[in-house]
């Protein structure tokens, strides 16, 4: 609810769509995100050209807790001339099984947990 209130909020994520979908669906996160929600069967960072047509914006911030696609997606765009490094900022959330590396420092914001991102200001 509060990313909403900063801008558009798309939810990308991976897997069976069927039960992605229950999931996003039963959390309520669908709702806040006023249905935009992108679920691909496998590989994400692959389909990310296709959902930043769909979703045009001058600035976006990736929020992942994984770093290994944070850092595919800076390396994807970092030389395309119609996606300067300026539109394109990572956020990469140090949770779960994550949690141990990060002070990798490769980021442009670090958190500690989902829960920090209201304070961070964008």
């Amino acid at each position: 609810k509060h990313l909403s209130n900063l801008g558009q909020v798309v939810i990308v994520t991976e897997g069976d769509r069927h039960f992605q979908t229950i999931k996003i669906k039963s959390s309520g996160i669908w709702n806040l995100v006023a249905g935009n929600v992108e679920i691909p069967l496998k590989d994400k960072i692959f389909h990310l050209p296709k959902f930043l047509k769909k979703y045009p914006s001058d600035l976006y911030y990736f929020i992942e807790d994984k770093p290994e696609v944070l850092k595919k997606i800076h390396d994807l765009y970092k030389d395309k001339q119609s996606f300067s490094a300026n539109k394109i900022k990572t956020i990469h959330v140090c949770q779960g099984h994550y949690s141990p590396i990060c002070d990798l420092g490769i980021f442009d914001i670090t958190v500690k947990s989902l829960q920090e991102l209201l304070e961070v200001k964008l």
